[in-house]
């Protein structure tokens, strides 16, 4: 997956969640565990939106749609905003073919 975005055009289909993700889904909020790397990592707000739609299917035109519909933002603003939180779920490595951090060390590891 590219560091530079996290999909290629606008008209793109999201990608997918990692398949090795457990999810609890809350109210506003997904609490999401990472088996690769051994972290929990809350997402909600706008992120929780964006993850929610990254199911492989949903074409990005259709969130950034739905954004600006909600948001009244244009959809220059709206996609900037899809795209932080995209390369947000990447850099932690939640979506397919994005590497996870290194998990941090337990108790007692040197």
């Amino acid at each position: 997956m590219s560091a530079d975005r996290a999909a290629s055009a606008p008209g793109d289909v999201l990608p997918r969640r990692h398949g090795d993700v457990d999810v609890a889904v809350f109210d506003t909020a997904y609490v999401v565990f990472g088996h690769r790397c051994m972290q929990v990592h809350l997402i909600d707000g706008f992120g929780a939106v964006v993850f929610d739609a990254c199911d492989g299917d949903t074409p990005r035109s259709s969130l950034l749609a739905e954004v600006c519909d909600v948001t009244g933002w244009n959809e220059t603003a709206a996609d900037a905003e899809v795209e932080s939180s995209l390369q947000q779920l990447v850099a932690i490595g939640l979506l397919e073919g994005s590497t996870p951090q290194d998990r941090p060390p337990c108790v007692g590891e040197a």
